[in-house]
């Protein structure tokens, strides 16, 4: 029975593990996106990208560009 517990155990771990990757790739999709369309000047499709992240992580350089972006399309 114990060895039943520790391979539960084991199969959690791994689709946690799992699960933070995928989330971490798509991440790290989003912000190649972004960038993409950032060096376009599509400031519209940046802003859309950058909202689908996590912006409490994003780096300071990401939320600056954001405020730009912001800013370029209310003119």
């Amino acid at each position: 029975m114990g060895d039943l517990n520790r391979m539960d155990e084991l199969e959690k771990f791994s689709q946690e593990r799992s699960r933070i990757y995928t989330k971490n790739l798509l991440e790290e999709q989003i912000l190649t996106a972004a960038n993409n369309s950032w060096d376009k000047g599509n400031y519209k499709d940046f802003i859309d990208f950058i909202d689908q992240t996590n912006q409490n992580k994003l780096s300071s350089s990401y939320k600056l560009k954001y405020k730009i972006a912001n800013k370029r399309l209310k003119k």
